[in-house]
């Protein structure tokens, strides 16, 4: 972008500021103006002196708009400094200097003006000056912000489209959707709203006969804060309509969604975990996953992350893994189902028993040899009710017993005697 610069001799430090105001597409407003100040300043005049540039773009307008000209002409530029120094410049250009500008804080608007004088923009900035360096601030300038005024007619045959109706809405960016709403006649409807906040929309229009589209229109409008967008839509070609029955039949019979289970091992070391991934084909919706053990639920996953890690706590035994998934409104559902086995590893035994009731008991020890009320090893289970005994000797029997302790060291009497013969190898 070239740039021309201009520059005033004005009393202070050195500095050069560059501010760039672009005049943005997504609103334009004319709420408040600037008033055109003649070049003043108040700080001493000096041999050395600051500079403030300012670089300003112009904006594009486009699609059904306002009357007002949004096209920049021209801009004022203020700038208030420390002790009361200021200085203000009308201008036609997108890059300017001041110069000798004081030490301190400086605050800079630059307001917008169309070719008719109207105020279409502003912007601010700040900065502090603590030195004789050239330094730059940029300031955007943006469309003021505010309510416009739509005023829209559309017109149609009478004769053809005897029971009319029009829906409308003006929909932003981002947001709810505006309903317009117009009053309907013979052949014409109009509408007027004065509370539409400035920025550009998606107008859209259909024209019914008897419930049947007809007609349509859509087409993007922009609102300015105190100014009407007028716009006219002629529905001459609107469709005749036939005395017609169209039926469209859309089949859904919320079938069942077929749930495949991946990572299920038929067999489980006692000790270690599993992890089980649910997939179902061909649906790429949001889903829920509920995972039961032996009837029980045990954990829930959604689509985002649906695997499940278990099995580190689980006893030696027989175990029925179940799978449901649910899609997201509910109308579609299925199931599968895994058995395992968990089992202890050669040479070994898992051993549980159930909790004391006494509210004291912090851990569980077990006692075993291979003589019946002769225990020469002990385990501590901790506060687990659960424990494996590793290092037992293929086809000897074993014999165990277990006792419950506290926190200050007391210890329970044995509990019932049980044995277990090793397996020979």
């Amino acid at each position: 972008m070239s740039k021309f610069v201009q520059r005033w001799p004005l009393g202070g430090r050195s500095m050069l500021v560059a501010a760039t105001a672009t005049l943005l597409l997504v609103a334009a407003a004319i709420s408040c103006r600037l008033p055109t100040l003649p070049m003043e300043r108040s700080a001493p005049p000096s041999r050395h002196g600051g500079t403030l540039e300012l670089t300003i773009a112009g904006n594009t307008a486009k699609t059904l708009l306002p009357g007002i000209d949004m096209n920049i002409a021209s801009y004022q530029i203020q700038g208030t400094g420390p002790n009361g120094a200021t200085f203000s410049l009308s201008t036609t250009q997108t890059s300017n200097e001041v110069t000798g500008l004081v030490e301190g804080t400086w605050n800079v608007a630059v307001g917008a003006l169309n070719a008719a004088g109207q105020n279409i923009g502003i912007g601010s900035s700040s900065i502090t000056l603590t030195s004789t360096d050239t330094v730059s601030l940029s300031i955007t300038v943006t469309p003021i912000q505010g309510n416009g005024t739509l005023s829209l007619t559309t017109t149609w045959p009478a004769s053809q489209v005897a029971a009319a109706s029009l829906t409308a809405s003006l929909l932003p960016p981002a947001g709810s959707a505006i309903p317009l709403n117009y009053t309907v006649g013979s052949g014409t409807a109009s509408v007027a709203d004065s509370s539409i906040p400035s920025g550009y929309y998606t107008l859209s229009q259909t024209l019914f006969n008897s419930g049947v589209v007809v007609m349509g229109a859509v087409e993007v409008v922009r609102i300015v804060a105190g100014q009407t967008t007028s716009g006219t839509f002629d529905f001459s070609n609107a469709n005749a309509v036939d005395p017609t029955i169209s039926v469209n039949i859309t089949p859904a019979m919320n079938e069942p969604l077929p749930i495949t289970l991946s990572g299920a091992t038929a067999s489980l070391t006692f000790g270690t975990n599993m992890t089980v991934t649910p997939t179902v084909a061909g649906y790429s919706g949001n889903a829920t996953y509920v995972y039961y053990l032996n009837g029980q639920a045990k954990a829930s996953t959604t689509s985002a992350s649906p695997s499940w890690t278990f099995g580190s706590d689980l006893a030696p035994g027989s175990y029925r893994l179940d799978v449901t998934v649910f899609s997201a409104d509910g109308l579609q559902a299925g199931s599968a189902t895994a058995d395992f086995t968990v089992v202890a590893p050669p040479g070994a035994v898992v051993l549980a028993w159930n909790p004391d009731t006494d509210t004291t008991v912090t851990g569980y020890k077990v006692d075993y040899g291979e003589t019946s009320g002769v225990y020469n090893a002990v385990v501590d289970a901790g506060a687990r009710t659960m424990v494996e005994i590793t290092g037992l000797l293929p086809g000897h029997t074993y014999y165990f017993a277990a006792t419950a302790y506290t926190a200050t060291g007391l210890q329970s009497n044995y509990s019932d005697e049980i044995s277990y013969t090793v397996p020979a190898s």
